[in-house]
């Protein structure tokens, strides 16, 4: 028993609600009201599931399915368009990533390339790689999401070939069922992978393709009774209403995918089934026939001609709108100007529009490479090319020769060398005595006196603490790993050896009897949700508790007590450095492009008002306890001098930065600003007279 029998037909509903899709991630990504926009590529998942069960099911009851025919349609309809799009990238890349980013853009072009980007990026996504406004492919993990479905569910179908209706309906049904309970487990303990993999998505897919196995007949308004028109009026009406509400009430720290996304999948599968004109559910919204308009008011909305054009470059549109969003903040910074943001719709339309009618539309209906052996060698051929420049780029780390000596000068002095030797990698260092030392050789009769305790924050300011352990005849210990910021009994999801390794060395502390603590980490990070809206960063002490951003300000807060307590009971003064400055553009990237253009002016970095109001909330946490034994040390004011443009942070000088990205400073850096700040806890915890003057290389001319 076949379950698919009749006539495929044009939706142009299912056009127009793609075009809503896209242009809620489109206003999304551009900060134009739309805070739960991202929703739109849950959408496009459901659509698609439902338009690719169809079309199968319809041609294995007419007994001419064929996997490689399958596949060679979707490379005909998929390939050329990221192709192109690729290659601009990588070329746009070249001409304008510093090597750092360009090395970065090149693992994610050998990612998408091998159609994993999305576990590539469930893999290495976290802050030391960049805010994600700033990485061209990463709107390519949904692509990969549905290239990989389309690989392995033809295949679930073939072996299902026999199966009637009801059986094929109970598969899907229970895979579904397993992969959303995956993803409920999975957003609590791996929120990353949950955000990006198939296993957690693959409900979603699904859900579109129960839709074709549900019986509509009468039901779906195909007798024009006035009970069930007004049915379907009702419930389409319900539906859009819902989906809206979702680009309105979501936003950043709305816990997603999971229960969350039940809301706008559901309602777009119920605007698919109850706009279904026809008794059969194998529709396409690519076939160039007489249009089958929407049965309801909402169906005929979506059905008006500007959205589904919309809808049918929608693919290409979602394709070039990000990349030319991160390449225009990339230059111009995370806020984009009321001008750069409708230059940035503009091209999107227009690099949509180029791509749809010269590449997509020829490539697909077999102008171009029409056979499908040409076809398949012309896309490898293309693709090898392709992935040959990734290599090079991700192998050369980014091709820093191909910048001018005075850009190569200054991004020498962002290499993080030295701050990377005080990193531990090993979690059991500190248990095992193998933290890296600081100052001088401390002995048995005079114990380390200093310990810094912190993520990479702690790291990057090492050498200057190092140095001033040396001149102040001080000797200490280094214990800094990444991810964990140093306070007890918390972690981050994935990070549950964060409290073993803060337990470690709080006993490594009382083991050498030292006296003195610098805590320093990126304290607002672990409190507010990431740029990118995943909660994977927030600190927890509770896994059953919500992840979000006032649970984990509740955490910090009862938490950074505990640690403080503790270290008091042992005799310790405990220092805690407040966060640097986080700049809202790329301070390398802005003194690049002094350079580039010859201005003579120095760039500065983000306002005075800005920094407090972002860390407003972790300040008032840190400045909660009142101890003579603990001490703040703000850096607000060695970055905001006062000079006339005190208001306006200080980034670098002509050929140094002062930052290696958004909120970790160099050894240039912390040398230049935070010294003198260190310097006044080194005075205290040192011997009198113990200064000694030690001729060391200035902090510009180490790389």
């Amino acid at each position: 028993m076949s379950p698919v029998t009749s006539k495929r037909h044009y939706r142009h509903d299912i056009d127009g609600l793609r075009a809503v899709a896209v242009l809620s991630v489109l206003l999304f990504h551009l900060d134009l009201g739309f805070s739960g926009g991202y929703v739109g590529v849950d959408v496009f998942f459901v659509i698609s599931g439902y338009l690719i069960t169809g079309l199968i099911l319809k041609a294995q009851s007419e007994d001419r399915f064929s996997l490689m025919q399958f596949w060679g349609r979707r490379i005909r309809r998929l390939v050329p368009a990221v192709t192109a799009m690729l290659l601009v990238v990588l070329l746009l890349g070249f001409a304008y990533l510093l090597p750092r980013d360009l090395d970065k853009l090149g693992e994610a072009s050998i990612a998408q390339l091998l159609l994993v980007s999305n576990i590539y990026f469930a893999n290495s996504f976290d802050y030391f790689a960049g805010p994600a406004e700033l990485r061209p492919l990463l709107h390519t993990w949904s692509l990969a999401v549905e290239e990989q479905f389309y690989l392995l569910f033809p295949l679930l179908l073939v072996l299902c070939r026999r199966f009637t209706k009801r059986k094929l309906a109970i598969t899907f049904g229970l895979l579904a069922i397993a992969s959303f309970i995956l993803s409920i487990w999975c957003l609590d303990k791996y929120p990353t992978a949950a955000f990006f993999i198939l296993p957690t998505r693959a409900w979603e897919l699904l859900l579109g393709a129960l839709l074709v196995l549900v019986p509509i007949g009468v039901h779906s308004g195909c007798q024009k009774t006035t009970r069930y028109q007004f049915r379907n009026e009702l419930i389409s009406t319900l539906a859009a209403i819902a989906l809206v509400i979702t680009f309105f009430w979501y936003d950043k720290s709305t816990p997603f995918p999971g229960p969350t996304a039940l809301l706008p999948c559901i309602a777009t599968a119920l605007l698919i089934y109850f706009n279904t004109r026809h008794t059969s559910h194998v529709l396409s919204a690519d076939a160039d026939v007489n249009p089958a308009r929407g049965t309801t008011a909402i169906g005929s909305l979506l059905s008006l001609n500007p959205l589904t054009y919309i809808g049918r470059i929608s693919y290409s549109l979602y394709l070039w709108h990000w990349p030319i969003i991160v390449f225009l903040k990339y230059e111009n910074g995370l806020q984009l100007s009321t001008q750069l943001t409708v230059i940035a719709l503009g091209a999107s339309f227009l690099a949509a529009a180029v791509s749809y009618h010269w590449i997509e539309t020829p490539f697909r209906q077999g102008h171009i490479l029409k056979n499908q052996r040409r076809l398949i060698l012309g896309t490898s051929f293309a693709s090898m090319l392709l992935l040959g420049a990734s290599i090079t780029f991700s192998e050369t780390g980014g091709l820093a020769n191909r910048w001018p000596a005075d850009v190569q000068l200054l991004l020498k002095t962002t290499n993080y060398r030295l701050s990377r030797q005080y990193s531990t990698h090993a979690h059991t260092a500190a248990q095992e005595d193998k933290l890296p030392s600081i100052g001088v050789k401390s002995s048995t009769t005079q114990p380390a006196t200093f310990l810094l305790w912190g993520d990479s924050h702690a790291s990057s300011i090492a050498e200057t603490c190092n140095r001033l352990a040396n001149e102040y005849g001080v000797s200490g210990y280094v214990a800094t790993h990444a991810n964990t910021i140093p306070i007890l009994g918390v972690h981050r999801p994935r990070h549950f050896e964060s409290i073993a390794w803060n337990n470690d060395v709080l006993d490594f502390v009382k083991r050498h009897q030292i006296k003195h603590v610098l805590l320093a980490s990126r304290w607002a990070g672990n409190i507010e949700v990431h740029t990118s809206g995943l909660t994977s960063f927030l600190i927890t002490d509770d896994s059953r508790a919500p992840r979000t951003p006032a649970t984990a300000q509740r955490t910090l807060q009862r938490n950074l007590k505990t640690t403080v307590a503790s270290l008091e009971q042992m005799g310790v003064q405990v220092w805690v450095l407040q966060q640097v400055p986080l700049q809202t553009r790329n301070p390398v990237h802005a003194l690049v492009a002094a350079i580039k253009t010859g201005s003579t002016e120095i760039p500065r970095g983000v306002a005075l008002s800005e920094h407090r109001e972002r860390q407003k909330n972790v300040n008032r946490i840190l400045s909660s306890i009142h101890s003579e034994n603990y001490h703040l040390l703000d850096p607000t004011d060695y970055f905001y001098n006062g000079s006339e443009n005190a208001n306006i942070g200080i980034i670098g000088e002509r050929n140094v930065s002062y930052y290696r990205d958004l909120h970790h400073v160099t050894f240039a850096g912390s040398e230049a600003i935070l010294r003198p700040l260190l310097d006044r806890m080194f005075q205290t915890m040192a011997p009198p007279n113990s200064r000694v003057n030690i001729a060391m290389e200035p902090a510009s001319n180490l790389r």
